[in-house]
């Protein structure tokens, strides 16, 4: 198995700076979509993990998803 030091960068690809630009989230409508579109995100990416630590012994669910 190679680790990675065995591998040699030979030529590096230039990659342009990328600007990042402050929001300001408030208590808003447009603020919760945003929250709520990322964190379905983040959750369906890590929904096996997640499920596995929310079984108990039992096998039943801890809380409904």
């Amino acid at each position: 198995m190679k680790r990675l030091k065995d591998f040699k960068v030979n030529e590096r690809i230039p990659r342009p700076a990328v600007k990042v630009f402050p929001m300001q989230f408030g208590d808003d409508e447009a603020t919760r979509r945003i929250v709520l579109h990322y964190a379905r995100c983040v959750i369906l990416h890590h929904k096996k993990k997640y499920r596995s630590w929310l079984i108990n012994e039992s096998g039943f669910f801890l809380f409904g998803f």
